[in-house]
């Protein structure tokens, strides 16, 4: 399900009315706005959306800035999540689809218009990421930690993905950073899987793992959360996919090839 309509889900079957719900949405993709700007974009009265604000500040779901002319963003879900679980069972799985997507409700601020994003539990990694193989791209680009993300999908789905990618014909250039005795069994087959893999050594990655397939303009995320799980989301949005190409770019440039560091295994 895509993230906007399954946020909607969970907040409305939270207690959240619609007015709400549209409200909050409208801070999350458009921070710092007005409560001016969200009733005109909503169609929302204005003195119906100083209640909104007021209630939406007290479930910890907004914050707001100013004195005269508040500021209006997205809180961190924590507070809200906190309370949902205070409420008892009932409850519990709401928090837990809220803590599934939290990672990636950023992504949502400034967002195009046409952009779509599907998140997916730790459960379904492995058959997302198969389904990435069936998409039209040539090549396919990488980053990150791709020992925590072939933990969780496991190498027999891994080498789903790579007998459809070389079926076609795609390349396949990753960049692996920190990279452990699972990726060097994948590195060791690099040659006859059409890969040609570089690796950093750079922390900052080790709880990101990012495929970029450029001419479909997608992008898929694995994130550890605070909790040390992981999360995927799939996007399709052609400016992430400009952007996580950039950095893609800039990590490559430092990285070096494998066959200069296997000495280092």
């Amino acid at each position: 399900m895509d993230l906007n309509r399954k946020l909607k889900q969970i907040l409305g079957n939270s207690g959240l009315s619609e007015d709400e719900i549209a409200f909050y949405l409208n801070i999350l993709k458009n921070p710092n706005s007005t409560i001016y700007d969200l009733s005109k974009r909503t169609a929302i009265p204005k003195d119906r959306g100083y209640r909104i604000t007021e209630k939406l500040i007290d479930e910890k779901l907004i914050n707001a800035e100013g004195n005269r002319q508040k500021r209006l963003t997205a809180a961190k879900l924590n507070g809200y999540i906190d309370g949902l679980m205070s409420q008892g069972r009932e409850f519990y799985k709401n928090a837990e689809r809220l803590r599934e997507i939290k990672p990636f409700l950023k992504i949502m601020e400034n967002s195009e218009e046409n952009q779509s994003i599907e998140t997916f539990s730790e459960e379904e990694i492995g058959e997302k990421f198969v389904d990435l193989s069936y998409l039209n791209w040539d090549k396919i680009l990488s980053y990150g930690n791709f020992e925590m993300g072939i933990e969780k999908m496991g190498i027999d789905t891994d080498q789903q993905f790579v007998q459809r990618r070389m079926k076609k014909g795609r390349g396949c250039f990753p960049v692996f950073a920190n990279p452990g005795k699972l990726s060097w069994n994948i590195i060791d087959n690099d040659e006859k899987e059409m890969r040609k893999t570089k690796i950093i050594y750079n922390q900052k990655l080790s709880d990101y793992f990012v495929i970029i397939l450029p001419e479909a303009n997608t992008t898929a995320l694995w994130i550890k959360d605070e909790n040390n799980k992981v999360r995927g989301a799939v996007i399709k949005s052609s400016m992430l996919t400009k952007l996580h190409s950039g950095l893609y770019d800039h990590f490559w440039e430092a990285a070096k090839f494998t066959k200069l560091r296997k000495i280092e295994k």
